[in-house]
């Protein structure tokens, strides 16, 4: 199992800018369903072939408007919205932090009970976002890039004549001029999106004094794996723990779950 075992009634959701995410106890992977006509149909098919009687759905979303579809389709189930646990949390404290969307306090919330601190997040999607914890448990603030994705669909819907170009066209971990329109374009988003990965990543370390061999650099998102394999060969970063984990925000709703379960039965 990717998350520990949970009630069988009651089921997990994340609903992103671009697909939503799912999973049940009776699963043995985290599903992903793009925003698609039927997207809400396929999930209706899954939760029939996992055979599963769902009550309660713990959900994060920053897709109001998929969440809501979600949740009239499916009005017999009890939705419990991971905003407003995240109230009361208090295991990270974001007192100085304002706006910090939902699935960034959950990547925080998750990397800081899973590593030890202080940690870097950096969730690459739609945007690509840097989050920072210190020893103290005390969340820094952090940065707000757009993905690489985006980056390449901006370019093609407002350059004349550019090509939308395919991300897994890349030839991994290694630095290309472009020989033609495709490849300049592809690695100069890339390569500029590392770049200023790295740049962040060094202001950090070097403003709040952390030993590179005493930091975690977390990677999840869409784009992680190929963001892992070109920072793990930085020179700069050849000290620091990277580690990729693509399960973030879904460990840090079931961890919201976890805690709110357990006041409920008090």
């Amino acid at each position: 199992m990717l998350l520990a075992e949970f009630s069988e009634n009651i089921v997990f959701m994340d609903f992103g800018n671009t697909r939503s995410k799912f999973w049940s106890g009776n699963q043995a992977e985290i599903l992903s369903f793009d925003y698609k006509e039927d997207w809400i149909t396929q999930i209706q098919k899954t939760l029939t072939d996992i055979k599963i009687n769902v009550k309660k759905c713990y959900y994060s979303s920053v897709n109001f408007d998929n969440s809501e579809k979600a949740k009239i389709y499916f009005n017999n189930i009890n939705w419990i919205n991971i905003l407003d646990l995240l109230e009361n949390h208090s295991t990270i404290d974001f007192s100085e932090i304002s706006g910090m969307g939902t699935d960034r306090k959950l990547g925080l919330i998750a990397a800081s009970a899973k590593y030890n601190l202080p940690i870097i997040t950096i969730d690459s999607g739609t945007a690509i976002t840097i989050n920072v914890v210190d020893e103290s448990k005390k969340c820094l603030g952090g940065f707000i890039l757009p993905g690489i994705q985006t980056q390449l669909q901006s370019l093609s819907d407002h350059g004349s004549g550019l090509p939308l170009v395919n991300i897994n066209n890349q030839k991994e971990n290694e630095y290309y001029l472009g020989r033609n329109t495709n490849d300049a374009i592809l690695y100069g988003i890339l390569h500029g999106t590392v770049g200023s990965l790295e740049y962040h990543l060094r202001k950090i370390i070097e403003k709040y004094n952390i030993k590179k061999n005493n930091i975690k650099i977390i990677l999840t998102g869409g784009h992680s794996e190929l963001l892992f394999n070109i920072l793990n060969k930085n020179k700069f970063l050849v000290n620091c723990q990277i580690i990729r984990d693509n399960n973030l925000v879904f460990l840090g709703i079931k961890q919201m779950a976890d805690i709110h379960q357990k006041r409920n039965k008090k």
